[in-house]
């Protein structure tokens, strides 16, 4: 029961990053900043398909922090520190025994003096007592993570244990192109666990081999990913080659993708094959539409059912179109798990997942639903930059390596400014423009988040916001 409702919690903390983009309705000076109190629909509460008499509620603090997460089994309180950066979880779990929640696991995040996570650690708590568990230290060079040193709590000998690390190597163009997992004996002798080795092709990751060793550095499982792309650098084939020692001790394909796209870039369809009897058999095909606004709506997945393809699965995604995205708050994602996988960014409020499953020639039906309501939060900008507006076009938004600004009308220097919501000026760019021109801003070493954009040419000032997810 834990798992599931942990999974809800990822879920949503980890599922978008949009955020803080807002109807002003009101300011409030300081002698340091500018603070905005702005209005979003906040997410409630969310009755899971596995869940539906059990709804999921959710509290914020005044920046729009997500500092409860509580259901009939189970809550999570958050802490923050003054930069809106999560410091602890600590998570409860329904006693049944005692019939109340009583706090189970502590965790507790340490930053640098650039918000990168350098500590990581676990308590859990036992017969009223807490545990030190785990800790996980993490190491950066040019913003980027470099190595993970992981240890556990030997309560015999009070003192940390070092079990495990990991190296992360990167090209000239910051592109992960190695990933070395070394894991240590009780001597305190390191040997290689596991190791990733990455290929590209004009950024575009074309080959990855992972193996996998024991004791003696005998490979034990591994596999080879090929990745082919079109000419827009969309992947268009994906296929992948595995080992084990368990079957033969060889290579052997065994199981391949194949993408299709729209005109805007948008998949359209995806083929998936299994390997057997020397060839690539066709396993499903999966179909993807969206809306007029690019939201994914439906994804229709076939398969063979009684030796007939048919459709076997569906996932539609109902939106409310009075609010954009803009109009949202989302969450900031634990400062640990950027890796793990996040639901689509939306444009529009996302209402109801639908999933379709057909079994025995009928279809049944699970929804998840999603309550809202206006809630006022409050940020700080500087005094002399105002959150004021959509006069120039920002695109990708979110982004996550590059955003252009796509400026029309003005003449000369532009002065480009990019702010996060503290305030902080984290990036600054002079030039010079014709009249129409699009500015790359290379956001790939920002944290995620909210930032602001501020353009000034003149008397001309106009602000903004920008998510990187």
């Amino acid at each position: 029961m834990k798992n599931y409702y942990y999974f809800i919690f990822c879920f949503l903390l980890l599922g978008s990053q949009n955020t803080f983009s807002q109807n002003i309705i009101g300011n409030e000076d300081s002698k340091s900043s500018s603070k905005t109190i702005v209005e979003l629909m906040a997410l409630d509460s969310l009755k899971y398909y596995f869940a539906p008499t059990e709804p999921t509620i959710f509290e914020y603090d005044n920046s729009g922090n997500l500092i409860l997460i509580k259901d009939d089994f189970s809550k999570t309180i958050n802490t923050y520190n003054m930069d809106n950066l999560l410091i602890s979880s600590l998570f409860h779990i329904w006693d049944y025994d005692s019939n109340y929640l009583r706090p189970h696991e502590l965790m507790v995040y340490t930053y640098d003096n650039n918000n990168k996570v350098i500590e990581f650690t676990l308590s859990i708590n036992i017969d009223n007592l807490w545990l030190q568990n785990t800790k996980t230290n993490y190491e950066y060079s040019n913003n980027l993570k470099t190595k993970e040193i992981f240890h556990f709590f030997n309560e015999d000998s009070n003192s940390w244990v070092l079990s495990a690390s990991v190296d992360y190597i990167y090209n000239s163009n910051n592109l992960l192109t190695n990933i070395n997992s070394y894991y240590y004996n009780d001597d305190g002798q390191a040997y290689l666990g596991s190791q990733t080795s990455n290929t590209y092709d004009n950024n575009n990751m074309t080959y990855s081999l992972y193996e996998s060793f024991d004791t003696e550095s005998v490979l034990v499982y591994g596999t080879k990913s090929y990745m082919t792309y079109n000419s827009s650098n969309l992947l268009i084939e994906q296929w992948m080659e595995s080992y084990s020692i368990y079957n033969d001790s060889i290579w052997i394909p065994y199981n391949k993708s194949e993408m299709t796209y729209y005109n805007n870039d948008l998949m359209e369809s995806q083929n998936n094959y299994l390997y057997g009897n020397e060839d690539w058999n066709l396993h499903r095909i999966d179909s993807f539409s969206y809306d007029n606004y690019n939201n994914q709506v439906f994804v229709e997945s076939y398969g063979v059912y009684n030796e007939v393809w048919t459709s076997v699965q569906k996932l539609i995604n109902v939106l409310d179109y009075n609010y954009t995205s803009d109009d949202i708050l989302h969450h900031m994602p634990d400062p640990i798990n950027n890796s793990q996988m996040y639901i689509p960014n939306y444009s529009h409020m996302l209402t109801k997942t639908i999933n379709g499953y057909y079994n025995t020639n009928n279809w049944s039906f699970d929804t998840t639903q999603y309550f809202y309501s206006s809630k006022s939060f409050q940020i700080s900008l500087p005094e002399n930059i105002l959150y004021n507006g959509n006069d120039f076009r920002v695109y990708p938004n979110p982004a996550s390596d590059i955003t252009i600004i796509n400026l029309i009308g003005l003449v000369g220097d532009i002065d480009i400014r990019i702010i996060d919501i503290n305030g902080r000026e984290i990036k600054r760019v002079i030039e010079k423009s014709n009249g129409s021109m699009d500015i790359g801003i290379d956001v790939s070493s920002f944290n995620k988040g909210v930032y602001f954009i501020n353009i000034r040419n003149g008397k001309f000032a106009q602000t903004k916001k920008l998510i990187v997810n």
